[in-house]
């Protein structure tokens, strides 16, 4: 295939993919490419084809080999319209862009690895919610989920992992979108869960990876986005973790922080969602629940930190996806290196390792 092919095999979706990858504008690439912006968004909507030379331009400044931008090769571009974001009144459409992208980009590799590797089915079960769900609908549903699911009484020992059972590829955004909270997307029908890039707080992740469940299960027909649907979600979240009929008898109706402590570490849930379930559940005082969150808001923990930022009890490691990464080990056992499936996938080694969940860039220091 001689240059002039190249250029006519160019695939403009993944130029966009690239460059949203990056969190770039069309200014930024352009300045890059030595073209005008309007220039690339030529490029982007397909009425013109970069040359060979800026098209290497755009690939060198953008990290990625040329033969990423070559079309034919099977590709899932996310939309925002059908991705449930946890909070858009927070986060840019750029940062919400550049997080999309990377749902893109781990369908790809979980597209390259069903060649080689058995995934996990898509199984997870299917919920019709009314029009406007009241609370025990909510409820329903989330203790149906842990029947069907065949899930035993008490703490759920790793939501993530269940995720990942049912056939959704969970990964971790890269710390460049330390902004967008959350999300969920379906691509090709395979749902892919993007968690937060912080790792550090164990019941947040566990409550995350919940809600986004609950998104799957009942919310695949819904129009994501609004501030009903993330609600029913969150409720959706409580109820899953938290059953009603096992949680309510150990609920205290006053503020014994040492019970609530001891109820966090054993459900592996934060304090404030064990509040606010008790209150949801007509157990906690509506005085009391307020005035709780007023103890979280202002006492702090020997160093210093508040209480609601850094709640006492500590819960141990964050969950974290083991799928993709248990994946590519597998594949490995086969002979197929992450070197090979970088190649397959016109992607950068450091890149398949960050969808896998190792750090391409362990941190070295003098001793």
């Amino acid at each position: 295939m001689d240059s002039n092919d190249r250029v006519l095999a160019f695939d403009r979706e993944r130029l966009r993919l690239g460059r949203e990858s990056k969190g770039w504008t069309k200014q930024r690439l352009a300045e890059i490419a030595e073209v005008t912006p309007a220039a690339v968004s030529q490029y982007e909507n397909g009425t013109s084809r970069p040359s060979t030379v800026v098209l290497a331009r755009m690939a060198l400044g953008l990290g990625l080999p040329k033969s990423f931008f070559v079309a034919g090769r099977p590709t899932a571009i996310a939309d925002s319209n059908s991705a449930h974001f946890r909070s858009l009144r927070s986060t840019s459409l750029r940062d919400r862009r550049r997080a999309l992208s990377h749902a893109s980009l781990a369908w790809e590799l979980t597209n390259a690895l069903e060649q080689h590797v058995k995934l996990p089915p898509v199984s997870f079960p299917h919920a019709v919610l009314p029009e406007k769900p009241s609370r025990d609908d909510i409820e329903n549903v989330a203790d149906e989920c842990r029947h069907i699911l065949a899930l035993d009484s008490g703490p759920i020992p790793n939501v993530t992992r269940l995720l990942e059972s049912c056939g959704a590829i969970v990964v971790r955004l890269p710390v460049e979108c330390r902004k967008v909270d959350a999300f969920s997307t379906v691509l090709h029908g395979r749902p892919i869960v993007l968690l937060n890039a912080e790792k550090m707080d164990k019941a947040r992740s566990r409550h995350t990876a919940a809600h986004e469940f609950g998104h799957l299960v009942a919310h695949d027909d819904v129009d994501p986005g609004s501030q009903t649907v993330e609600r029913q979600a969150d409720s959706f979240a409580g109820a899953f973790l938290l059953p009603a009929d096992e949680i309510a008898p150990f609920l205290p109706s006053t503020l014994d922080w040492n019970r609530w402590i001891d109820l966090r570490l054993h459900w592996g849930v934060s304090i404030a969602s064990l509040l606010f379930r008790a209150k949801s559940l007509g157990i906690l005082p509506d005085h009391t629940y307020r005035r709780a969150f007023t103890v979280l808001n202002s006492r702090k923990n020997p160093d210093g930190s508040l209480w609601r930022i850094n709640e006492p009890g500590q819960l141990g490691q964050p969950e974290e996806p083991m799928l993709l990464r248990r994946s590519v080990e597998v594949a490995q056992d086969f002979g197929v290196s992450t070197e090979t499936l970088a190649d397959q996938l016109r992607l950068p080694t450091d890149l398949i390792q960050t969808l896998i969940g190792e750090d391409p860039r362990p941190e070295i220091s003098l001793q």
